[in-house]
C-alpha cells in the first residue's frame, strides 16, 4: 500500500514549498495541498531494521517520521539507493548492529529534541 508524503501547495496556480504556509487571505482563493506518491523500498535498505532486527521495532516510528516529514525527497533517494550494502553489512555483523543501535538510540534523542 503505498504511503503519502506533503510536496507542496498550490494557491491559484502558484507554487509554495512551505509548510506550514502563512498567507493573508483577502480575496477567495483555490488551494491545494499537493502530495507525492511514496514507496519505500524493501526492508533490506533500512540501516535502522537491520540494526534494531525487525521492521516493528518501535524505534523505527521516530525514524520514519523523521525521514518522511523533514528529510528532503532528494536526500531519501539516494539513502535509498546507498544503503543496502551498509543495512546487509550491519545486518550480517552482530558487533557492528550492536554499535550501530547504540548511535541510532543518540541519534533518536536528538530528533526528538528537535521536531
Amino acid at each position: 500500500m503505498p504511503t503519502y508524503k506533503f510536496d507542496h501547495w498550490q494557491i491559484n496556480g502558484e507554487t509554495f514549498t512551505d509548510n506550514p504556509l502563512s498567507i493573508m487571505v483577502d480575496r477567495d482563493l483555490t488551494v491545494t495541498a499537493v502530495y507525492t506518491t511514496v514507496t519505500p523500498p524493501p526492508s533490506a535498505c533500512f540501516i535502522a531494521t537491520a540494526a534494531y532486527g525487525t521492521p516493528l521495532a518501535p524505534q523505527l516510528n521516530v525514524f520514519r517520521r523523521f525521514r518522511d516529514y523533514c528529510l528532503p525527497a532528494k536526500l531519501t533517494q539516494v539513502y535509498y539507493k546507498i544503503s543496502p550494502p551498509f543495512a546487509d553489512y550491519i545486518r550480517k555483523h552482530l558487533k557492528v548492529r550492536h554499535a550501530v543501535r547504540l548511535l541510532l538510540d543518540k541519534v533518536m534523542i536528538l530528533i526528538k529534541i528537535v521536531s
